[in-house]
């Protein structure tokens, strides 16, 4: 029998990326779970292609927590130059995944010490510093 940690290292990402702020350039804000206004970030649908061709990805966003959202992340990806193969071969959740490593506009670096409270407050993604 496998154990907890064999089972999750079978199901591992090598990178999760999140989709608003990172790959959607998210600059018009929310506008519901379909709506995906704005266009890429720059260099997101190139480096999207030469991870996906290379390493097991998938991409997090809240939109995935309902089946339109999802289908609204696929179609943009399409709208964008992602392929069909390559937009199947990812997988898209609203969940944290177990991966190697996450590339997130917000979020902090843990390396052993909290941010403070004032940092937690002031905190802004880098798009809208």
């Amino acid at each position: 029998m496998k154990t907890t940690e064999e089972i999750l290292d079978d199901n591992k990402f090598d990178v999760a990326v999140d989709f608003d702020g990172v790959i959607h350039s998210y600059t018009s804000g929310f506008h519901g779970f379909e709506n995906i206004m704005d266009p890429p970030v720059e260099g997101a649908i190139e480096i999207l292609k030469d991870y996906i061709a290379n390493i097991k990805v998938a991409i997090f966003s809240t939109r995935a927590s309902c089946p339109e959202g999802v289908a609204a992340i696929k179609g943009w990806l399409l709208k964008y130059g992602l392929t069909q193969e390559e937009v199947d071969s990812l997988t898209i959740t609203n969940s944290k995944i177990h991966a190697n490593l996450y590339i997130d506009d917000r979020s902090w670096h843990f390396v052993g010490k909290y941010p403070s409270i004032k940092y937690i407050k002031e905190f802004k993604p880098w798009n809208k510093k």
